[in-house]
């Protein structure tokens, strides 16, 4: 639950300011593809598409579970897409 919130704060920057966080790929920073931390050990992989003005996180798979109370409030259908 304590990572809702700074989700829900990262969402808001990447409609804002898509293009503030760190490459994903080191030897390619110019890439559209980047990463932002969020809250205490959050990390968000995306990309940018400028040309359409829109933004894709990338699903990554945890090694452990979430919690329940968690998983109760996700949709697995949705995906993020913001518009810049």
């Amino acid at each position: 639950m304590k990572a809702l919130r700074p989700l829900a704060e990262l969402f808001t920057l990447l409609e804002t300011a898509p293009w503030s966080g760190e490459p994903y790929n080191s030897a390619n920073p110019k890439a559209n593809m980047l990463t932002h931390a969020f809250g205490e050990r959050g990390l968000a992989t995306y990309i940018v598409l400028e040309r359409q003005r829109e933004t894709y996180l990338v699903p990554f798979l945890r090694p452990h579970p979430l919690p329940s109370q968690v998983v109760s409030q996700l949709d697995p259908t949705a995906s993020l897409r913001t518009f810049l």
